[in-house]
């Protein structure tokens, strides 16, 4: 399985803005963004594995 290490990171990130400076809207709502749009490129990404993996014959 294979591990988005940019997601966790902002997700990171984003807890310690929350933490440190909540008036900074303007960063949360750009790193939100930015976390929307990898878990969408995640979840295609995993979408072409299944489908590449389940197109292979099973046997040769």
């Amino acid at each position: 399985m294979r591990i988005y290490w940019k997601p966790i990171i902002c997700e990171v990130i984003l807890e310690i803005l929350l933490e440190v400076a909540p008036g900074s809207y303007g960063m949360m709502a750009t790193i939100s963004e930015y976390l929307v749009e990898s878990t969408w490129e995640a979840s295609r990404a995993s979408i072409q594995l299944v489908l590449g993996m389940n197109s292979q014959p099973a046997f040769q």
